[in-house]
């Protein structure tokens, strides 16, 4: 809105035509988050939503949440010990997945507060999508090579526009800003964005 403002102000000036010539590039600018890995990440998006459901609905909370919830959940992924074997990981993940499926379906379940659903954090558990499905009736953990790719997928639960991308052999988590500059040769330039 500000930047169609100045922008027409500028068309106004004389300094921007329609139809001149320009020149585009982008720029990538990094989120300021952690990077994380499959595991964490999920486990940090079901912390986060937890964390905003016992701010809204705390009493609903405590009457849902099983006792191994706190064990699994009170502490963030980076401060816990996940199991170090490849196979247990696995079902780690799996039993992540499950438990975010039950929040989901508690939170859109009749007896839920209103307004959980609507909650950031709980919208963001739609990293399940992207890092679990139910298969033959039970949650586990999405195949790494049936994930989505990093410009669509979520990598971090607090900044649901940040994406990975990748330039030859860089990867980085953020996002991607396009820029122009006009470059008429008798004219102001100037950089529209």
């Amino acid at each position: 809105m500000i930047l169609d403002a100045v922008l027409e102000a500028a068309g106004d000036a004389g300094l921007v035509k329609a139809g001149g010539r320009q020149r585009p590039d982008s720029t990538h600018v990094l989120a300021v988050t952690r990077e994380l890995n499959r595991l964490e990440l999920v486990v940090e998006t079901l912390r986060a939503a937890l964390n905003e459901i016992a701010t809204a609905a705390g009493q609903w909370l405590a009457v849902l949440a099983p006792p191994e919830w706190f064990d699994r959940y009170s502490t963030r992924p980076e401060d816990s010990r996940f199991p170090s074997r490849w196979a247990a990981r696995i079902e780690h993940g799996h039993q992540v997945i499950a438990d975010g499926v039950d929040v989901l379906e508690a939170v859109w379940g009749p007896s839920a507060p209103e307004g959980l659903r609507h909650l950031p954090a709980v919208e963001l558990l739609r990293v399940w999508v992207q890092q679990g499905e139910v298969h033959e009736g039970r949650p586990r953990w999405r195949d790494p090579n049936y994930i989505p790719p990093g410009r669509i997928r979520y990598c971090t639960p607090y900044d649901p526009a940040a994406r990975t991308g990748a330039k030859r052999d860089l990867a980085r988590d953020g996002y991607e800003v396009h820029l122009s500059e006009t470059c008429e040769p008798e004219a102001h330039h100037l950089i529209p964005t």
